[in-house]
């Protein structure tokens, strides 16, 4: 039986002292590749996915295909929330198991210090997934023909 889905939260944070990398993208409960902090996180498919800043407004977005659908199946190539506000989408049913899905973040600082644009987070739909479909294609039975002879 499959498991349910889960919902996931993300924390973006920025920290302009940090040079080599300011982002932090903490994620509770923690997925089940790459641990909170790591920028490449594993889900599966029907999870809901929620980030939240309190750096200031931004938006999560996808430059090309996106996993991620709303409530009704729709398609979802971004979430955006004003600061300390969350928002959140579904994986899609219908993702590519095993494939990875790059996005950015582009924050306005409450600082009034201006936009920043994130390195490349990932979203990896699990090979394991969800729904209990294993991504393969089912092989179908052949149904066998009765012979009918002629007397």
């Amino acid at each position: 039986m499959a498991k349910p889905p889960t919902t996931y939260t993300t924390t973006i944070a920025y920290d302009s002292t940090n040079p080599t990398d300011p982002w932090s993208f903490t994620t509770n409960p923690p997925p089940p590749l790459g641990g909170p902090d790591n920028k490449k996180k594993k889900y599966k498919r029907g999870d809901m996915l929620n980030w939240i800043c309190s750096y200031g407004d931004w938006i999560v977005f996808f430059d090309g295909e996106t996993p991620l659908v709303d409530a009704f199946n729709n398609p979802v190539g971004s979430v955006a929330g004003a600061n300390a506000t969350n928002a959140a989408a579904y994986v899609s049913k219908k993702a590519d198991l095993g494939q990875t899905y790059s996005y950015r973040v582009v924050l306005n600082l409450i600082d009034d210090s201006g936009l920043v644009i994130s390195s490349d987070p990932q979203i990896i739909i699990d090979t394991d997934a969800a729904d209990g479909d294993s991504g393969k294609k089912k092989k179908k039975k052949k149904k066998k023909k009765k012979k009918i002879s002629n007397f």
